[in-house]
């Protein structure tokens, strides 16, 4: 069991822990929230979140408990741990087309762990209840009305919107994209959540989860957290978005950071409440902004950084391109909405799908072809985006070998040494034991290298695809490239690494 329930509480309980040290003011935005519809202090054993747990068990805030089977694990951000499962059920050997999904879209969880804080999203028969840290070593969880969220604002032309865009019909010339990403904070956000990035990680994981299931070849990969020093009083969602470009110093500091790590898009968790988020539309390099409060929201708003827009309903106008919109299904049973569309009136599960007509639950398709396919402007969209910063190799190392245990990943500017203290913090040079290296060219050359100076120099000579390296024990052979392997184990003593691709 992931947690246990706590006797039940009343709201007068859960209040007087704002008073305790140690509390973040968070647990009274979660009190104070019209989606709250029940929220109970829960017991969480950390330990059941890990690569290697292959099942959990988790309830709900009435006792109900559901068995998940694990999906995919990883570290959404070096220090922790994710895990994703769904209700393992007979759907697929009753439903035999090719276009039935395999994940299920009303039983599922997405968890992310650090240390003993644990978050997560769980979904029981459609139901969305949240786990939550609250400082001071306590958890909740709650049942979460996705009605009563705070809207989704309509995102916003961005400055060459009247351009006209090139991806659209474009056939992606890659078989998939990574796109980093800089989560940013300010100063009201922090002193509400000071373990924001915990949340925030969590929900990258879902936006990566979504993009799978829907048939997109997109990873979102963190280039990075950044805590700036921004007052975000009194301001609007929309002089935030600004703010991230133009205020000064703000501004200056925030594109520092951004071209250092090398980040596609850049997105800003707010402590406002009047939306759950608000983004540029078709975004630019230089609009490559998105604010977020709600931290389910993040994956919505990349979507519109993307090119998706919400629903389109006859009679509408025509998008550009006119199936650039999410879609939601209410005119049978089970109804549903995918991620880029508004919820239901009345409520109904907002699953985690992007609206794609070539997939299908129980025989209904999750899109149109003519208007509700996002996950087609996605695939269109996504090496425009990818190619903000198109120079240099994205390394993925791993403290295990077969690419298992911790993760850091981060990019080598062509030319330049990338040296893993720096990259992922002081400890990495002595603990990895496999890497990747991803879209390697003919042509590229890629060194691994110890303190001493010995170590491994791939050059490509066919390979045009990652170049993986399950173990550094000893030369590993890679098709279509030349190895020159210098020295012994690279286990453990990798220091710094090259690329010359630019």
């Amino acid at each position: 069991m992931l947690y246990e329930l706590r006797a039940a509480q009343g709201r007068q309980s859960l209040e007087a822990l704002l008073h305790e040290p140690g509390t973040y003011p968070y647990l009274a935005t979660l009190l104070a929230a019209p989606a709250t519809l029940d929220i109970q202090e829960v017991d969480v054993r950390p330990s059941a979140i890990s690569a290697e747990a292959k099942t959990l068990i988790v309830q709900s805030t009435s006792g109900k408990v559901s068995h998940y089977q694990l999906r995919n694990s990883d570290s959404p951000a070096p220090g922790m741990i994710g895990w994703v499962g769904d209700v393992a059920t007979d759907r697929r050997q009753r439903f035999t087309s090719p276009s039935e999904m395999d994940f299920d879209p009303f039983n599922w969880v997405s968890i992310v762990r650090e240390g003993d804080k644990v978050v997560g999203d769980i979904h029981i028969d459609g139901q969305l209840y949240r786990l939550d840290y609250i400082g001071n070593q306590r958890h909740v969880l709650v049942k979460v009305d996705e009605a009563k969220l705070s809207p989704e604002a309509e995102p916003l032309a961005a400055l060459d919107s009247g351009i006209k865009d090139p991806s659209t019909g474009k056939q992606p010339q890659s078989a998939y994209s990574i796109i980093r990403m800089l989560l940013v904070s300010t100063k009201q956000s922090r002193a509400i959540n000071p373990s924001y990035r915990l949340p925030f990680a969590q929900a990258l994981q879902n936006a990566n989860l979504y993009m799978r299931n829907s048939r997109v070849a997109i990873t979102y990969q963190l280039a990075g957290f950044y805590d700036a020093d921004y007052d975000e009083t009194g301001r609007t969602y929309k002089q935030q978005l600004d703010d991230m470009r133009l205020a000064k110093p703000f501004g200056p500091d925030l594109l520092k950071v951004r071209d250092a790590v090398r980040a596609d898009l850049v997105s800003m968790y707010s402590a406002g409440r009047e939306y759950c988020g608000m983004a540029w539309l078709n975004t630019s390099k230089a609009q490559g902004h998105s604010v977020v409060s709600c931290f389910g929201s993040l994956a919505h708003e990349l979507g519109h950084n993307l090119g998706a827009h919400h629903n389109w309903h006859d009679g509408d106008p025509v998008g550009r391109p006119p199936y650039m919109f999410g879609y939601r299904y209410i005119t049978g049973s089970p109804r549903f909405s995918t991620q880029m569309s508004y919820g239901c009136n009345p409520a109904c599960p907002l699953i985690p799908y992007h609206s794609n007509p070539d997939i299908e639950f129980e025989t209904i398709p999750v899109g149109t072809r003519e208007h509700h396919d996002v996950a087609r402007r996605f695939n269109e969209r996504r090496e425009v985006v990818e190619d903000f910063y198109a120079d240099g190799n994205n390394f993925t190392v791993y403290e295990h070998a077969n690419y298992q245990g911790n993760a850091c990943t981060f990019t080598s500017k062509g030319g330049v040494s990338a040296y893993l203290a720096d990259m992922c913090g002081e400890g990495w040079q002595k603990r990895v034991s496999s890497l990747k290296v991803a879209k390697v060219k003919p042509g590229a050359r890629v060194r691994i290298l110890s303190d001493s100076g010995s170590g491994a120099r791939y050059i490509s000579l066919r390979l045009d695809g990652d170049l993986e390296l399950p173990t550094l024990q000893g030369p590993v052979e890679i098709p279509g490239a030349e190895l020159n392997w210098l020295g012994g184990s690279l286990d453990d003593k990798v220091y710094q690494v090259w690329s010359n691709e630019y």
